[in-house]
C-alpha cells in the first residue's frame, strides 16, 4: 500500500517556523462529524441508516448528535462511502465534500473561528477541538522564507483494509480541500493558495482539481500541502472581533467538555437511561446502543461501573424529580421508573431513602 504520510520538507526549504500543530484524528468525536458522510450516501440513493448499522454505529448515532463515535466506525463508513461511489472516483467524492466545508457547518466552532484576529488563530482553535469537527489528518502550519504553509499527513499504522489507498488519499484530499475552503470563507475570497502539492499522481479527476484551485496544482510531491503568499496566516478574518471572540470560545469550551465527559462509556449510559421515556433494562438498552450486554457490562466495568449501579442512580434521581413535582400517579411513576408494578417501585424507594415514596413527598415540600 502507498504510504501518503508527508516526507520531510527538501533542504531549500528547512529554515522553516511552525506556527501550529494539530491532529483531527481523534478515537472518539461526536456523531455530528459522520452526518456529512451519511448525507452523500443518502443523495447516492443509498440506505444511510443500513449502512451505518454495518459499520456497527447504532440508530441512536443517527438522532443524538453528541453520541461519541469510534475512529474505527467512522472510517468503515468512510470505506462504504468509497465504494458506493463510482469505481475509482473517490478524488472526486473528496474534492465536493471538501468543497461544500463551509465554516457555518461547524456551528458555534465555526462562529468562534470567524471572529479571531487572525487566520492563524482562526485555525488554531478549529484544531484545538477536533472532536467538534471531523477529519483524519494531522495538520502543521509554519512558514519559511518563500511562503507560508499548510501540511497534511496520516498517521503511518492507520489499518484501512483493501481499499486503504484510496481511503488515504480520500482523506488527505478532503483535508487538504475543505482547509482551503474554511480558510477562504474566514478570510475572504481572496485568500487562496498560491500552489497545491499532492502525492500522488493525477488522475480522471485532473481537470475537477484544477477548475477547483487553478493552475497551480502539482502531483507526486513529498507532501499533501497547501502553499501560501508569506503574511497568508495574519491576515485577519472579515469578521475579526475579540470581544465576540472571546464570548464563544468559553462556550465551545463548555460543549467540548461536555462531550469530552460523555465519551466515557458511563456518561453515555447515564445520558441513555436519563432520555428513555421509559427507563430500559440492560438488554434493551444494549440493543439501542447495537453492542451485545455482555459487552455493555465489559465496557463499564473497565470504567468502575455496573449497569444495575447506573439505572438505579437515575431511577433514584427521576423519581425524586417527580415527587418534588407531583402531578403522576405511583403506578405511571413506576411504569417510567421501569418497574412492573407501584409496589416494586415503594420497595425500591424505600430501600434507597429509608422512606416511602409519600413520606419522602411530604418531606421534601417542607424542607
Amino acid at each position: 500500500m502507498a504510504d501518503y504520510r508527508a516526507a520531510p520538507m527538501s533542504t531549500a526549504n528547512k529554515a522553516k517556523q511552525v506556527l501550529a500543530r494539530g491532529d483531527l484524528l481523534v478515537s472518539q468525536r461526536s456523531a455530528f462529524g459522520i452526518q456529512l458522510e451519511l448525507q452523500q450516501l443518502e443523495e447516492m440513493g443509498q440506505d444511510g441508516e443500513a449502512i451505518a448499522l454495518s459499520c456497527g454505529i447504532p440508530p441512536i448515532a443517527l438522532e443524538d448528535p453528541d453520541y461519541p463515535i469510534e475512529q474505527e466506525q467512522e472510517q468503515a463508513l468512510l470505506l462504504k462511502l468509497i465504494a458506493a461511489h463510482q469505481p475509482n472516483s473517490h478524488r472526486l467524492l473528496a474534492l465536493e465534500a471538501g468543497a461544500n466545508a463551509s465554516i457555518t457547518l461547524f456551528g458555534l466552532l465555526g462562529l468562534t473561528a470567524m471572529h479571531a484576529d487572525t487566520v492563524l488563530h482562526a485555525v488554531q482553535t478549529i484544531l484545538s477541538f477536533p472532536e467538534l469537527t471531523w477529519g483524519q489528518s494531522h495538520i502543521e502550519l509554519g512558514r519559511n522564507k518563500d511562503h507560508d504553509y499548510c501540511r497534511f499527513e496520516l498517521e503511518p499504522d492507520i489499518k484501512l483494509g483493501h481499499k486503504g489507498q484510496q481511503l488515504q488519499e480520500f482523506c488527505l484530499l478532503r483535508d487538504l480541500v475543505s482547509s482551503a475552503t474554511l480558510i477562504e470563507d474566514i478570510a475572504g475570497p481572496d485568500c487562496t493558495p498560491i500552489a497545491v502539492h499532492l502525492p500522488f499522481a493525477p488522475g480522471p479527476e485532473e481537470a475537477m482539481i484544477q477548475e477547483h484551485f487553478g493552475d497551480c496544482v502539482l502531483y507526486q510531491q513529498d507532501s499533501a500541502s497547501l502553499l501560501c503568499a508569506p503574511g497568508h496566516f495574519d491576515r485577519a478574518p472579515l469578521r475579526q472581533n475579540q470581544a465576540i471572540y472571546r464570548a464563544y470560545l468559553k462556550l465551545v469550551q463548555r460543549v467540548s467538555a461536555d462531550l469530552r465527559r460523555q465519551s466515557r462509556y458511563v456518561e453515555l449510559v447515564k445520558r441513555q437511561l436519563q432520555l428513555q421515556a421509559i427507563i430500559p433494562d440492560r438488554e434493551t438498552l444494549a440493543q439501542a446502543l447495537h453492542v451485545s450486554p455482555r459487552t455493555l457490562a465489559r465496557k463499564l466495568e473497565a470504567e468502575g461501573a455496573s449497569f444495575k449501579e447506573l439505572r438505579r442512580e437515575v431511577q433514584q434521581s427521576r423519581a425524586e424529580q417527580a415527587l418534588r413535582k407531583g402531578g403522576l400517579s405511583m403506578a405511571v411513576l413506576a411504569e417510567q421508573l421501569g418497574f412492573a408494578d407501584s409496589a416494586a417501585f415503594s420497595r425500591a424507594f424505600k430501600s434507597w431513602t429509608g422512606h416511602a415514596p409519600s413520606a419522602w413527598s411530604k418531606l421534601a415540600l417542607t424542607n
